[in-house]
């Protein structure tokens, strides 16, 4: 998955449970970094993936007063892929 942080940098994690599988620095700015995980064993049925990002949500209007968008914000990310590995 590529990801990018909204506002300022932020570091971000992946996980499953208590084990965490990926943890690293998004940067700013519409630039993107690659968030991977190792191969890994997924049991039977449904497992819910945590993906997080430290610090607060920023708004694009109080980045650019011409925006109209209010959300908050933190992160975006694109490309999200799960892949068989024989």
């Amino acid at each position: 998955m590529q990801a990018t942080s909204f506002g300022q940098e932020r570091i971000a994690a992946i996980a499953v449970g208590d084990t965490q599988l990926y943890t690293g620095k998004l940067p700013t700015g519409g630039a993107f970094a690659t968030m991977q995980t190792g191969v890994r064993d997924w049991p039977a049925g449904i497992t819910e993936v945590y993906i997080t990002a430290d610090g607060p949500a920023v708004t694009p209007k109080s980045l650019d007063p011409k925006q109209k968008e209010h959300r908050p914000l933190t992160v975006g990310a694109t490309g999200l892929k799960l892949e068989v590995v024989p």
